[in-house]
C-alpha cells in the first residue's frame, strides 16, 4: 500500500484517475492483476498508460475508461433531504414522515410557532408573525373569547367568564339590553327593550312613577306625586263609582246617589256641598253663607237664629228683648241717621262753627247727605253724637272726600279715639265698619286742613249710618 500510495504521487491527476482499481475485500493487493504491464516495461515496450508518466509528451487514459471508472465509484449515494439521514445543513431528517404538518418539515427544518406551517396536534394555526389579534396568536392558539386577547369580532376580552363585570363572556361590552346583570349598575337586565315588564328598558326595576304602565301590576303610571288627575300616586286608575278609594278620593260606595254619605264626587258629605244628605240636612244650597234662605248649618234660615236673611231680616240678635238694637220681629230698632229728615236731627248731634249741614248735592242713598263746614288752612270743623249702644254692636257709614290728597282729612273718633282717616280727590263713596261695645259712647266725624292748598271741592261728606248687632 505504501509503495502504491508514492508511485502514484507521481503520476499526473488523469494517471492517477484511471490507476484506481476497483474496491476489494480484506485489503488484497491491487497490483496483482498489473503483472502484463509489469512484463512489458521490461522488454522496452510501454503501455499507452504508463509511457505517458515521463517526458513533456503527456498522452493521458482514454476518456472512455475514465468515464466508466468514475460511475463505478458513485453508484449513486449522494447526499439529500429525505433521505433519513441529517446531513450538514439539516436540522432533522425523518425520511418519508418528512411533511409541512410535522414536526420535521419537508425541508428537514425542525418545526416551531413561527415558521408559517401548522403543524398538526401541536399548533391550532401558524401565520409567522408577532400580531397577537390578527387571528392567530403569537403561541400558535386561534382566538378564543376569554383568552384575554381582543380578537377580531370581540369588543374586548377580560380572560373570565364572569357576565357581571364591565366584559360579558361572550367578549361583549357590557351593555343594558344584553341579558347580563352589570353588578353596580343596572338593577336588572332582562335582555329585551320591554318598558311593561319588571326590568325597564333602562335596566331599572319597575316601579310605581316610573311612567311605564307594568303590566298586570299597574292599570297606569303618570309619573307624577299627583292624585287629582286620573292615574293615583299608587299607579290605580282614579274612577269614582267603581267602589275602589283611590287616589284623592274620599269616599267610593259605587253608586251615584247624592244624597247619601258619599256624594257623586267620591267625598264625603258635607253641608254646604250643594247636595240635600237625606236624614242629615233640611237644605243645602252649596255656600257657607249665613244670610240666605240656607244658614250654614243646612238649615233654613228664621228669625232668631242669629243670622240676618239679607232682603228677608233688618237685624236677628237671636234673643227675645226688643229694647236693644233688634226687636224679635227681626226689625231693626232705630239707630243711626239716613239725614232723609234733611237735617241733623234723628240722632242727638252737635256741630260746631263753621257748622256740617245737610245737602242734596252729593249724597250715598236717598235725597240728603251730611256735608263738613267751610273753613280755611289749618282749620277743623266737626260733628259727634253720644248714644248708649244697647249691646256690642257695629257702626256703618259710607263717606266721600273731595280733598288735598294726604294733607287735608275726614277723621273717625270713638271716645275722642281715632279709627280711620280718608283724603284724596277720587269723589266717590265707601263704607266703614267698627265695632263698638255696649254702653255710652261719643262718635265724632272731623274734617282737619293743614296750612295751605285748596284742592277739588275742599269738603268731605257721611251718609247713611246704622247700628248692627255684631
Amino acid at each position: 500500500m505504501l509503495y502504491r500510495r508514492v508511485a502514484t504521487l507521481l503520476l499526473p491527476t488523469s494517471v492517477l484517475l484511471s490507476a484506481c482499481p476497483a474496491p476489494v475485500d480484506d485489503n488484497e493487493d491491487a497490483f496483482n492483476n498489473d503483472d502484463v504491464d509489469t512484463d512489458t516495461k521490461g522488454e522496452g515496450m510501454p503501455d499507452e498508460a504508463t509511457t505517458s508518466s515521463t517526458g513533456d509528451e503527456t498522452d493521458t487514459t482514454s476518456e472512455s475508461d475514465s468515464t466508466d471508472s468514475t460511475e463505478d465509484t458513485t453508484d449513486g449515494s449522494d447526499p439529500f433531504c429525505g433521505d433519513g439521514t441529517v446531513d450538514p445543513g439539516e436540522e432533522c431528517d425523518n425520511g418519508a414522515n418528512n411533511a409541512d404538518d410535522a414536526e420535521c418539515t419537508a425541508a428537514c427544518m425542525n418545526a416551531y410557532c413561527g415558521d408559517g406551517l401548522v403543524q398538526i396536534g401541536v399548533e391550532e394555526c401558524d401565520d409567522a408573525n408577532e400580531l397577537d389579534v390578527d387571528g392567530c396568536s403569537t403561541q400558535c392558539i386561534l382566538p378564543l373569547c376569554g383568552d384575554g386577547l381582543v380578537q377580531q369580532g370581540e369588543q374586548c376580552d377580560d380572560a373570565n367568564a364572569n357576565d357581571s363585570d364591565f366584559c360579558t363572556s361572550l367578549c361583549q361590552n357590557a351593555v343594558c339590553g344584553d341579558g347580563f346583570l352589570h353588578t353596580n349598575f343596572e338593577d336588572c337586565d332582562d335582555g329585551n327593550g320591554d318598558d311593561t315588564d319588571d326590568c325597564t328598558a333602562v335596566c331599572e326595576a319597575a316601579v310605581c312613577g316610573d311612567g311605564f304602565v307594568h303590566v298586570g301590576v299597574e292599570e297606569c303610571d303618570d309619573a307624577n306625586d299627583e292624585n287629582d288627575d286620573e292615574c293615583a300616586t299608587t299607579c290605580d286608575t282614579i274612577l269614582c263609582g267603581d267602589g275602589e278609594i283611590v287616589g284623592n278620593e274620599q269616599c267610593d260606595d259605587a253608586n251615584m246617589d247624592e244624597t247619601d254619605a258619599c256624594t257623586t264626587a267620591c267625598t264625603i258629605a258635607t253641608c254646604g256641598d250643594g247636595f240635600l244628605q237625606a236624614g242629615v240636612e233640611t237644605c243645602d244650597d252649596g255656600n257657607v253663607s249665613n244670610n240666605d234662605a240656607c244658614v250654614g248649618a243646612c238649615v233654613p234660615a228664621v228669625c232668631g237664629d242669629g243670622f240676618t236673611y239679607i232682603g228677608m231680616e233688618e237685624c236677628d240678635d237671636a234673643n227675645m228683648n226688643d229694647g236693644d238694637l233688634c226687636q224679635t220681629n227681626c226689625v231693626a230698632n232705630i239707630y243711626g241717621d239716613d239725614f232723609e229728615t234733611g237735617g241733623l236731627m234723628y240722632l242727638p248731634w252737635v256741630t260746631n262753627a263753621p257748622a256740617w249741614a245737610v245737602q242734596t248735592n252729593q249724597k250715598h242713598a236717598g235725597m240728603y247727605a251730611a256735608k263738613s263746614g267751610v273753613i280755611g288752612h289749618s282749620a277743623t270743623t266737626s260733628m259727634e253724637f253720644t248714644l248708649n249702644v244697647p249691646g256690642p254692636a257695629i257702626i256703618h257709614f259710607w263717606h266721600r272726600e273731595s280733598s288735598e290728597s294726604g294733607f287735608d282729612f275726614l277723621r273717625f273718633y270713638v271716645d275722642n279715639v281715632q279709627q280711620g282717616q280718608w283724603s284724596g280727590n277720587a269723589g266717590v263713596w265707601a263704607e266703614a265698619m267698627y265695632n263698638v261695645s255696649a254702653g255710652l259712647h261719643t262718635f265724632r266725624f272731623s274734617y282737619q286742613k293743614d296750612g295751605s292748598v285748596v284742592v277739588g271741592e275742599d269738603a268731605v261728606y257721611v251718609d247713611d249710618i246704622t247700628f248692627t248687632p255684631q
